[in-house]
């Protein structure tokens, strides 16, 4: 049976890469995915190629990985370049280097979240020119929030190299996703996503009030996880 791929070419989308990362860690060829997508074999092969990333495993043992998130941030920066000249940016280390232990070494009590006081933390870029950006935290217990204005990150996003000394800051162990991960650090990303509903990309102005007003409303949203109880509620132990 012969296969008939789309002749006009068409940029893949992130849902795309996405779904080609699920396909291959469910142990799919490269040709199957090239089948469901309806794409080219050699289409899917050099998308595979170009996303590839360093990821360290338990045992510190580095591995080539495909990263979803990692094709669509170098494709969005292909497409930059070809439009207009842009600054250098800062290469990708083969060998990003470690501040801490990564979150797969993490106890499998806090995986389980059975207690209250483990958070898991990022930054949010509301645009690209050097402006406020937002300091979020993510209690995994309950799911309370906590969102900071605060003026600039302090380094390119290098393993969380923004946070590289937030371990000296506290008094508690810091597990670090690995580079282009955003996946190990579920709650907080769906947390992020629900604060672009108030603040998307491009929001160019905000206030400490404004951000303020949806950590509360965000702390006080009914969750079905929780029987439709708030964070506020899960805290309070109600």
């Amino acid at each position: 049976m012969q296969v008939h791929y789309t002749t006009t070419y068409k940029h893949l989308s992130l849902t795309e890469r996405q779904l080609i990362g699920k396909w291959l860690k469910a142990g799919m060829s490269r040709r199957q995915i090239a089948k469901l997508l309806g794409r080219s074999p050699q289409t899917i092969n050099n998308e595979v190629i170009r996303g590839q990333v360093k990821q360290m495993d338990t045992f510190r043992h580095y591995h080539s990985a495909y990263s979803s998130d990692y094709a669509q941030k170098q494709y969005e920066t292909s497409r930059k370049k070809s439009t207009r000249k842009t600054k250098p940016i800062k290469p990708v280390a083969t060998n990003p280097r470690v501040y801490g232990k990564f979150i797969d070494e993490r106890p499998e009590s806090i995986n389980q979240r059975l207690a209250y006081g483990h958070w898991e933390i990022d930054t949010v870029v509301l645009t690209r020119a050097k402006n406020p950006v937002l300091l979020t935290l993510t209690e995994r217990k309950t799911r309370f929030e906590v969102i900071r204005l605060i003026s600039d990150k302090t380094a390119q996003a290098d393993n969380g190299s923004e946070f590289s000394r937030l371990s000296e800051a506290l008094t508690c162990e810091v597990y670090y996703a690995h580079a282009y991960s955003s996946w190990e650090r579920g709650t907080n990303e769906n947390h992020n996503r629900m604060i672009r509903r108030f603040l998307p990309k491009g929001t160019r102005k905000t206030t400490a009030n404004a951000v303020a007003r949806i950590e509360m409303w965000m702390n006080n949203y009914p969750r079905k996880l929780f029987n439709y109880r708030s964070p506020n509620e899960m805290v309070r132990g109600g």
